[in-house]
């Protein structure tokens, strides 16, 4: 559920009763809620820290939503890191399995296990400062150099 209000006390009200309204959903048509992987975040300027309690739902200061990590201040840290963290392994996978296939096998890993991660939702945390960007970019040169074992001339022809 999303719901925006400039008031706190008014979005605690409102979201306590959407609740209510979903968990009478769910129990009418024999649904489950799992309470340990539900929560929910206030997103709000870096100034602020307003916190509001809803019973049985944990709040938290950052989730995961359709694979992309957001925190309560739209900074994009936390997914850059995913993000990063990802690259790490997979790049050196791919620099051990380098020595042993070819440059066609090489490109196709490099598709689906680099690309993959550098595209997904890129619209969204893309925007980010170039700061932020700095550490995947050269993760991903990293891994061009190591793909074609740091031939200038080759990597052209990419």
């Amino acid at each position: 559920m999303f719901y925006t209000r400039d008031n706190l006390h008014q979005l605690k009200y409102v979201m306590n009763e959407e609740l209510k309204l979903v968990f009478k959903y769910c129990i009418i048509n024999k649904l489950s809620i799992n309470l340990t992987k539900t929560n929910y975040m206030i997103i709000s300027s870096t100034r602020l820290r307003p916190y509001i309690y809803i019973p049985s739902i944990a709040h938290k200061s950052q989730i995961k939503y359709l694979g992309i990590y957001i925190d309560q201040n739209l900074q994009w840290g936390p997914q850059i890191q995913h993000i990063n963290n990802k690259l790490e392994k997979n790049i050196a996978i791919i620099n051990k399995l380098r020595y042993f296939v070819d440059l066609h096998t090489l490109k196709q890993l490099y598709y689906s296990f680099i690309y993959l991660y550098l595209s997904y939702a890129i619209i969204s945390w893309g925007s980010t400062c170039k700061t932020n960007l700095r550490k995947i970019i050269t993760k991903q040169n990293k891994c061009v150099r190591s793909i074609f074992f740091g031939s200038v001339a080759a990597l052209v022809s990419l």
